[in-house]
Formats: C-alpha cells, structure tokens, sequence
C-alpha cells in the first residue's frame, strides 16, 4: 500500500477539501458526516468553489458554517459569502487557528483589532507589521 504524502494547502485538490470537510464535521459534530448528495456533486461543488475562491477562505468558511450548525457541501456552496472572513489576514486566521499556540492567537487577535481601527495611527501601522511577520515565521515554521 502507497502512503500518500501530505500535500501543501495551495495545492489542495476538490478531494483534499472534501477530506477536510469529513475531518471538520466529525470533529465539531462529533459524528461523521453522511453525503446528503451522491459524492461526485459534491466533488463538483468544491471544485467550482476552488475556482472562485483561494483554498483558506473555502477552508475558514467550511469551518464556520459547520460551527454553525451546517450540514450541506451543496448549501454551503450556495451561502459562502456569508461565512468570510472580512480582513485581508484570512491565512493568518487559519494557519493560527490549527495552531495550539494560545500567544499566537492572542497576537492574531491583537493585529485583527488594529486592522479594524478606522484611523491607524503610524506607530499602529509599525505594530500591524511587526505583529503580521511574526505570525508568519511561527506559522512558517509549523507543520500542518
């Protein structure tokens, strides 16, 4: 039996996702998940989706539509737009999310609070990207 390597988020495929999908539901719901389609829609669904969207907004969404109380690969489709994450950090979000790192996630949500300030002073400026690199180092360096 071939193991199959674990691949980069960027190049996740329709069949990733739906994984991940089974790997979220299972882990929220704590019960697995049952096709409310035949497999190959919903195989269908997250490759359009992939076409539209960057693979962490599909992924933070999935996650917050299943939080929610979601059941539906096709519904999730339809509603998207809904469950985005409205700030440019969206990777940041995610990657910090699998992370157990409880300073990082305080650090994201100090950099989400500055983001969301609606005059930055320049020193805020300073700080957003001081904040934004290390995030990205941990994350960098972290296997997920």
């Amino acid at each position: 039996m071939k193991i199959k390597e674990k691949r980069p988020l960027e190049q996740y495929t329709a069949r990733d996702l739906l994984s991940q999908w089974y790997m979220l539901y299972t882990e929220i719901n704590k019960k697995d998940y049952s096709h409310t389609t035949h497999i190959g829609f919903e195989l269908k669904t997250l490759k359009d989706l992939q076409n539209n969207y960057d693979v962490y907004l599909i992924l933070i969404s999935m996650q917050n539509y299943i939080k929610k109380g979601g059941r539906s690969i096709q519904y999730f489709a339809e509603v998207i737009d809904e469950y985005l994450p409205k700030t440019k950090y969206y990777k940041l979000i995610y990657l910090v999310s699998k992370m157990n790192d409880d300073n990082l996630k305080k650090e994201l949500k100090e950099l989400l609070a500055l983001e969301s300030k609606w005059l930055p002073a320049s020193n805020d400026r300073k700080k957003m990207k001081e904040i934004e690199g290390k995030l990205y180092d941990a994350t960098n360096q972290a296997e997920f």
